[in-house]
């Protein structure tokens, strides 16, 4: 399995925790004009998002949402320096991922733009499906990079 799974760090990543006291459907409005391409909005309940972006750094990330989420009565938090985030790419990714917890990672129950907050490897990790190829990003807490990374490694062996 270890040809079919390739894992890699991603670099500084630019990451807002939008969350809000009252449950919303969407939160399209509160990304400005002109940044669509450049975030994407990882939806983790009703009252939470990340936004997440590789062009822009946190705090000008951050200086682009507050207006729009301000308005809205969503508070944003930028997470940027806490978070990190490894890659698992390659045919065999859907099965390492199902080794390290309950999720079912089938196309069908888990396609492209779907992501979900498990415990993988008994740590807290954001799960990402960002390609159908299969391609995952997961977001934990930086302190655990090392040890995520070995887990990952292990599994494949």
């Amino acid at each position: 399995m270890s040809d079919a799974v390739a894992i890699t760090e991603v670099g500084e990543r630019a990451l807002i925790r939008l969350s809000s006291w009252e449950p919303k459907s969407t939160v399209p409005s509160l990304v400005p004009p002109g940044l669509g391409g450049e975030v994407r909005v990882l939806p983790l309940g009703p009252t939470e998002w990340w936004v997440v972006s590789d062009r822009f750094d946190g705090a000008k990330l951050r200086e682009h949402l507050e207006p729009y989420a301000g308005a809205e009565g969503i508070a944003a938090v930028d997470l940027s320096c806490a978070i990190k985030v490894l890659r698992v790419e390659g045919s065999a990714a859907r099965e390492l991922l199902a080794r390290g917890c309950g999720v079912d990672f089938h196309p069908s129950r888990f396609p492209a733009g779907r992501c979900t907050r498990t415990r993988l490897a008994q740590l807290a990790v954001v799960v990402d499906c960002i390609d159908p190829a299969p391609r995952f990003e997961l977001y934990f807490g930086r302190s655990y990079l090392k040890y995520l990374h070995a887990w990952l490694v292990d599994a494949v062996a």
